[in-house]
């Protein structure tokens, strides 16, 4: 009978069972209330199609068109209209056709997910645990849209929106050489606050100590990363976001682009709007060896500092219009090895700003309040400023900075040292210098008093700051060209022994112990 005249006006499978055992596994699946409907089941006519089951008690349900089939089966335009509908929460719509199934297989189809909730899908599926949110109204509403087509060699997807809770992403893709793969993206992003979505914050209370009953315990060593996978990767793609919020800091036109094969990827632009001012910058990430480098550029203008960090960091620490420039390079994947391998050069610069938790005018002029327990402020410690910049290097973990410099009214400092990244160590002085006088813009007063450098020393955890007193004392202690001045043919001279008694009497006015 020729295949034409195939016609059967219904096929039915009834209340199917199957299981799955995995004995290695000790796992058991089942596929109950198996029910499939084939009707008006020809070559000619579409295919009514009606599947339903419990997959692990969860509801599964297919429903739709298929066909017709064609006069030759697997040759030619198959039409599909399904809909797919599962665990009372997600129903999505397959529509398209499918050409040339056996000899030459190609598809353009349509997906489409209407809203559903992740958030109840998780709790369904008694995973609830997954979906835990530092926003507990996060998840609720997720959709999708693409177009879809290809072949067994390569994919393509156009016209891609997805939508999740208030965000909105507008995509497009192609992946070809599946075994690299070979892939191409374009994304846009209208706005997301990532911090929403990140676990919820652990309870602020301490757990209780559990005395330790031997030596610390060593990490157990970490596992060689295997970056094969990106060495076979090629990509260009390009991401836009209007506006994200990550680590509560706050960003608008973000713009990046990525390309890469072989291991070798360059991001470069990679720009954004911050707190009033502007970031470009560029990285190249290299894999082609097990450990893998990057190098980074960055150039900033005009952000506003307080405001960021006090959104990162919640805490004031400096105020003031930011610009810098870095070149950065480093090799490894861990902390230590990063930490160690870091090299570059650059300078950030501060205008108009001031330092917040830490009085430096105060601390150089008063020796006993700050650094022999004497009576202090109550006000809240601060370093104005009118400039503060800072040069600095960085040589395989160690920052050298050679002329940290702070401009104010009144005060001039210098601040030269080292800073390990390694050993998370500080090594720095301070060297404070007044201005004189202030005459002609509205201050009358003469400024002296002796000035008491400061050094740094300690850990990033635990800073020290203590007085440079041998300095300051040796700067005041007379030398032996300035004895000479005094002392001329065996005479004194009034005058330069007036200026060397008002020198060493400057040492005593900078202490006022009582």
């Amino acid at each position: 009978m020729p295949a034409i005249a195939l016609s059967v006006d219904q096929f039915a499978i009834t209340n199917g069972l199957v299981r799955y055992r995995d004995q290695g596994q000790s796992i058991e699946k089942e596929i109950s209330g198996i029910n499939l409907s084939l009707e008006d089941l020809n070559l000619t006519n579409p295919i009514k199609l009606k599947f339903s089951a419990l997959a692990d008690g969860h509801s599964v349900a297919l429903n739709g068109l298929v066909g017709p089939l064609g006069k030759e089966p697997g040759k030619g335009t198959i039409p599909l209209d399904i809909t797919l509908n599962a665990l009372d929460e997600i129903t999505m719509t397959v529509k398209g056709v499918v050409v040339d199934p056996i000899l030459a297989p190609n598809f353009d189809l349509n997906l489409a997910l209407p809203p559903f909730s992740p958030r109840k899908l998780m709790t369904a599926l008694g995973s609830e645990n997954l979906v835990k949110t530092a926003d507990p109204k996060v998840l609720e509403r997720l959709s999708l849209n693409l177009n879809l087509k290809g072949d067994p060699g390569k994919v393509a997807v156009s016209g891609g929106v997805l939508g999740l809770d208030d965000s909105t992403i507008k995509f497009s893709a192609q992946a070809r050489e599946f075994s690299k793969p070979d892939l191409a993206f374009d994304m846009a992003l209208d706005q997301i606050n990532l911090d929403r979505y990140l676990p919820p914050a652990p309870p602020k209370e301490n757990p209780p100590t559990v005395p330790a009953t031997g030596p610390p315990q060593k990490p157990a060593p970490r596992g060689k990363t295997d970056y094969t996978p990106l060495r076979k990767l090629v990509i260009d793609g390009s991401v836009t976001i209007g506006s994200l919020v990550a680590n509560r800091a706050k960003m608008e036109d973000l713009q990046m682009k990525i390309k890469g094969k072989n291991g070798r990827f360059d991001i470069d632009p990679l720009g954004l709007k911050l707190y009033q001012g502007n970031i470009a910058s560029s990285a190249g990430l290299d894999f082609r060896t097990d450990t893998p480098k990057l190098n980074l550029n960055l150039e900033a203008r005009d952000i506003e500092s307080g405001p960021l960090l006090t959104d990162v960091l919640e805490k004031e620490i400096i105020h003031g219009k930011l610009e810098s420039s870095l070149k950065f390079s480093l090799t490894g994947d861990t902390p230590d090895t990063v930490k160690k391998s870091l090299n570059g050069n650059g300078y950030l610069k501060f205008l108009d700003g001031a330092i917040v938790g830490i009085d430096i005018p105060g601390m150089v002029r008063n020796v006993k309040a700050s650094f022999m327990g004497g009576e202090k402020s109550t006000e809240k410690p601060r370093t104005d400023f009118a400039e503060l910049h800072v040069p600095f290097t960085i040589s395989n973990g160690l920052v050298n900075t050679p002329g940290t410099t702070l401009v104010s009214p009144l005060l001039r400092i210098t601040v030269k040292g080292k800073t390990d990244l390694v050993k998370e160590t500080l090594d720095m002085r301070v060297e404070p210098k007044f201005v004189a006088t202030l005459k002609g813009q509205g201050d009358t007063k003469e400024r002296s008093g002796i000035m008491v450098p400061v050094l740094i020393s300690g850990t990033f955890a635990k800073p020290k700051f203590s007085p440079d007193l041998k300095s300051m004392v040796k700067s005041v202690i007379p030398t032996e060209e300035e004895l000479k001045k005094v002392i001329k043919d065996g005479k004194i001279d009034k005058e330069e022994l007036k200026k060397t008694e008002e020198k060493v009497k400057e040492l005593f006015k900078g202490f006022k112990i009582k």
